[in-house]
């Protein structure tokens, strides 16, 4: 066993740097051809960890501090584009979260390598424990894991998958100078024979940089998560307030239209058949949007279907519903709107261009056994595929729109352990999402 410890110790950082990505990536979701895209991973590995070598070739017979600078670099930085890399192609998550990931993985990996140095100097007894055999490595690696772990407590899958943000631009640029090049000084000023007083407060130094980058990421991840929740939150607000105004103009119109039937209905009795249809028809659209008030049992649903009834009413678009919103009661307001709502803009903006015929969409949601199903079927034109990310597009030169907001649905039906799936047959498109029931 000591040939496979002398070979894994060799590749120390590439083993650190995958622990720590498994445990930052926890609970995101794998892209579609996922031992491919590891082949090709490991492809790229062999690159980075050959790249070092050719720059050896390079240099010159007495290479100068500049050279050796450019050495270190040229084992760290191929590994951290792989790393990155790695991030992006294995898992559904957005550049920015890929970069959040990467850059945090290198910088916890940093860390580590500095708390052990530090105990290297502060406890002598240690020295041999932590540089020799097979346990240097694995107290690593458990090091790595626990740190890992405890920087992702509190992080949700979701707003990794969905995380955006310039600022990631500029903590990438920290992690390169500080995290790497600082690390390389440190052990240049060791190799000169410093004290062991600023050995420690230099390792000391770095320790606090590192943390110092982490806490800075997650807070920037946190800004983004809360812009999001502010945004959903005004979502929210309007769809009250269109709710409210759309309320007190049924009662308006109820009150109105109570007024002009009586004088409709004396006409009627006074004109001829195709008078009296034409009074009827004026009579009608002066009342639909009497039956745009919905009751589920569920306030938000009632606002949200409310809204959307009267959009589709403008458009000349029929809505069916079907919904027993005390089943889907359970769900917060915020995930109600990104589930219903977002899967009934996509249906909306689908048959927006179709013939009057076409323009149908319905909508049901109701307890099966133990589960909450709901479906949403419309007609839609053209073709529908799976994108290289799991979403949808279409072929068509005006997207039928299904691919919007489809992350955004899935990632609800997951956060409540259930399912989101679609079906395209004869010009039909069926959106299906399988919830547990409270």
């Amino acid at each position: 066993m000591s040939w496979l410890f002398s070979v894994l110790s060799s590749q120390s950082v590439v083993i650190e740097l995958s622990v720590c990505a498994v445990v930052l990536t926890r609970g995101l979701r794998l892209r579609p051809h996922a031992v491919a895209r590891v082949a090709l991973l490991a492809v790229a590995l062999l690159v980075a960890l050959w790249i070092p070598q050719y720059v050896v070739e390079l240099m010159p017979a007495a290479p100068g501090e500049l050279a050796l600078v450019a050495l270190e670099l040229s084992k760290f930085v191929p590994l951290f584009l792989v790393l990155l890399g790695a991030m992006g192609a294995l898992f559904d998550v957005s550049p920015w979260g890929a970069l959040f990931c990467a850059t945090a993985g290198y910088t916890i990996q940093n860390l580590v390598g500095a708390l052990l140095s530090l105990a290297r100097l502060v406890a002598p007894p240690l020295k041999a424990l932590l540089m020799e055999g097979a346990t240097p490595l694995l107290i690593t690696l458990l090091l790595c894991a626990a740190c890992s772990a405890l920087f992702r407590h509190g992080i949700r899958a979701q707003c990794l998958a969905v995380a955006r943000g310039r600022s990631l631009l500029l903590l990438f640029a920290l992690v390169v100078p500080v995290a790497m090049c600082f690390d390389l000084v440190i052990r240049e000023i060791e190799a000169t024979g410093a004290s062991q007083l600023q050995m420690v407060s230099l390792r000391l130094f770095h320790i606090a940089t590192c943390a110092f980058l982490l806490w800075q990421e997650r807070s920037v991840l946190r800004v983004t998560e809360l812009a999001d929740e502010c945004a959903d939150a005004q979502r929210l607000i309007d769809l009250a307030t269109c709710h409210e105004s759309t309320s007190e103009e049924a009662l308006e119109a109820a009150s109105a239209c109570c007024h002009d039937m009586r004088h409709l209905l004396d006409d009627l009795k006074s004109l001829d058949t195709a008078a009296g249809r034409e009074l009827i028809d004026e009579l009608d659209k002066r009342t639909a949007n009497l039956c745009s008030q919905v009751r589920t049992g569920n306030d938000t649903l009632d606002a949200l279907l409310g809204e959307k009834l009267l959009k589709c009413h403008d458009a000349r678009i029929s809505l069916s519903c079907m919904v027993d919103g005390k089943a889907l009661g359970y769900l917060s307001p915020l995930d109600l709107y990104s589930l219903i709502g977002n899967a009934l803009d996509n249906a909306i903006e689908a048959v927006s261009e179709l013939a009057q015929d076409r323009r149908s969409i319905s909508l049901t949601a109701r307890k099966v056994g133990s589960m909450v199903a709901v479906h949403v079927e419309n007609y839609f034109e053209g073709d529908v595929s799976v994108r290289k990310d799991g979403l949808l597009k279409s072929t068509r030169s005006k997207p039928t729109g299904h691919g919007h907001g489809m992350r955004s649905m899935r990632l609800v039906a997951e956060k409540y352990h259930g399912s989101l799936a679609y079906e395209t047959k004869g010009g039909v498109f069926k959106l299906n999402a399988l919830l547990p029931a409270a």
